[in-house]
């Protein structure tokens, strides 16, 4: 009976090291998941103070810039209709810029087919004045060969001493045997 008590209290013995270990371990564990959540703790204790700093700063710069702003945009209620309001002036006064474009570049290509029909006109004006030339030239020397033709029918006629037709048509002969002689 005592070795089964003393085996009873032996077996007691290591459950109850058996059960200190696991409250060591546990205990260990949770030593280890407390200075986990205490460096979580500082790091998002050091991150609150940092958005916290951020939100400040960006808190200093805004009221300045509201302050303006106040002063330049009248303050509204329905900020998206204000913004819609904007969008439709910024997409009307786009559509505006592309219409003076597009007019803008009509002109210019009217422009530049205008100088293109203004040179061609000009290269025939300048072959109309050399053909206008080339043919006064023609015509004065035409006139030069007609005046020295009249003289010399004019002194062949003189000589000749005809006479006024008399009807008989000899004298479109005479005139004829006239010229081939001069």
């Amino acid at each position: 009976a005592i070795d089964a008590e003393l085996q009873a209290a032996e077996t007691e013995v290591e459950r109850a090291r058996d059960a200190v270990q696991k409250a060591q371990r546990a205990l260990h564990e949770t030593r280890l998941l407390r200075a986990e959540a205490e460096q979580n703790l500082a790091a998002e204790t050091e991150r609150a103070q940092a958005r916290r700093a951020e939100w400040e700063r960006l808190l200093a710069e805004k009221l300045p810039l509201e302050t303006v702003l106040t002063r330049i945009v009248s303050p509204t209620d329905d900020v998206a209709a204000a913004i819609e309001a904007e969008l439709a002036g910024l997409v009307a006064a786009k559509a505006a810029r592309e219409t003076l474009l597009r007019e803008q570049e009509h002109r210019h290509r009217a422009s530049n087919e205008a100088r293109q029909r203004l040179a061609q006109l000009e290269a025939t004006i300048a072959t109309l004045e050399g053909q206008v030339l080339e043919q006064q030239t023609r015509l004065t020397v035409a006139k030069d060969v007609l005046g020295a033709h009249l003289a010399r029918f004019r002194t062949a006629v003189s000589n000749a001493n005809v006479e006024p037709d008399d009807g008989s048509g000899d004298e479109q002969d005479r005139v004829e045997a006239l010229l081939e002689a001069g």
